[in-house]
């Protein structure tokens, strides 16, 4: 994981889609994985899925910071490419989804830390520009009781 932040410290951008998706993959993806590991999960590599997924959504929400330091986040920020790259997590989300089924409350709960990613990514599919805008969170009060929710039903 620290060999993947490497992209953090320098200005280079990502070499091609391919090294783009490592990123997400070695970092958010190996970092869920390990958590749900210990919490007991058995599906490691759909875990690991769900991960690049919530890193991938988590970084559509850094790309104005990262583009007012000075930075290239994405190897082609066309609007299409955001889409197509947010319709092609939340088909991966789904597969691991369907993979993991039913989970201990413990790996759920591990789970439940990548609530927010399929909401940005439905948004960031449905308008590319607000990828730029910062404009895909979700109302605090949708926020809140979405977790609520979330928790209260041992879902994530």
């Amino acid at each position: 994981m620290i060999e993947a932040r490497r992209w953090d410290i320098y200005r280079d951008p990502f070499e091609d889609e391919d090294a783009f998706q490592s990123h997400f993959s070695a970092t958010a993806g190996q970092l869920l994985m390990v958590a749900a590991e210990v919490a007991g999960a058995t599906d490691l590599e759909s875990v690991r899925k769900v991960g690049e997924v919530d890193g991938l959504a988590r970084w559509f929400l850094a790309i104005p910071a990262l583009e007012a330091a000075g930075r290239i986040p994405l190897v082609d920020g066309r609007a299409e490419t955001v889409r197509t790259l947010a319709l092609d997590a939340l088909k991966k989300r789904r597969t691991a989804r369907r993979k993991l089924g039913r989970q201990n409350k413990e790996v759920c709960a591990v789970l439940r830390l990548t609530w927010q990613s399929e909401a940005i990514l439905k948004r960031a599919a449905k308008n590319p520009d607000a990828v730029a805008k910062s404009d895909l969170r979700n109302g605090e009060f949708q926020n809140k009781f979405s977790l609520l929710w979330k928790s209260f039903n041992a879902k994530w």
